[in-house]
């Protein structure tokens, strides 16, 4: 939030600078035309024997020479002051925008490291999941095959069962934290994934419990790994 807060600072800076910059302009203009016309009507009464251009006791200066001796001397340091104030304001511009650009590195650079660290998690997070699946599924086929102890090794099923249910929840905060430097396809896939693993049960029949669709959520956890480790340090961040 601070670095947002820095780059709205140094652009409402710059278009201070940019109101300044035209304001000086127009002020500049203003204070020429305005010169001008007033002087020309104030020469227009001149003394008799005096010409437009005469300089002497005897004669008062013209509006035209009046323009040329004071007013094109202060419209001079005028100009020369508009120069030297537009030549900080584009060096003032030059450095704002350079920060900027060090703000917008900087972020991007926090994204990427966000995102790095969001894909070994989710990839850690997945390669545990399946793991615990296979744990449950052997435990299945043990307690169909078992005499004995079933109750022992139903007890070890519902505790994986709650384990993976932390694992899959771990996983969806990832998910959310990262969302803004994922893709959205590969997020909606992954929440897919994860509901779609939570959705399997242990189920009864006939003293057997089977443990559906136990082949199906690896394919779908490989996929999403594979895509995962797709993701390079190169890889662009999304935007």
């Amino acid at each position: 939030m601070s670095e947002k807060t820095d780059i709205i600072k140094l652009y409402l800076h710059f278009i201070n600078l940019k109101k300044i910059y035209i304001g000086s302009i127009v002020l500049f203009s203003v204070f020429v035309f305005s010169t001008t016309f007033v002087h020309t009507a104030f020469g227009a009464t001149a003394i008799e024997g005096c010409g437009l251009w005469d300089v002497s006791a005897e004669c008062d200066l013209s509006g035209w020479m009046k323009l040329f001796m004071g007013d094109i001397a202060v419209g001079a340091i005028l100009a020369i002051f508009l120069h030297i104030l537009a030549h900080r304001s584009n060096e003032s511009l030059k450095e704002n925008g350079e920060q900027i650009q060090k703000i917008l590195q900087g972020q991007e650079t926090t994204r990427k490291a966000r995102r790095d660290y969001a894909v070994q998690n989710l990839k850690n997070h997945l390669t545990t999941l399946l793991f615990v699946l296979g744990i449950i599924n052997r435990l299945t086929m043990n307690y169909n095959t078992a005499t004995d102890q079933k109750s022992v090794i139903y007890s070890k099923i519902k505790g994986e069962e709650e384990r993976m249910a932390r694992i899959i929840q771990n996983a969806r905060n990832t998910t959310v934290y990262s969302s803004d430097t994922l893709d959205p396809t590969l997020v909606n896939q992954i929440d897919g994934v994860c509901t779609f693993v939570s959705g399997l049960g242990i189920t009864e029949k006939e003293g057997k419990l089977e443990f559906a669709k136990y082949d199906k959520s690896r394919r779908k956890l490989d996929e999403i790994t594979k895509k995962l480790s797709a993701i390079s340090q190169s890889t662009p961040v999304f935007k």
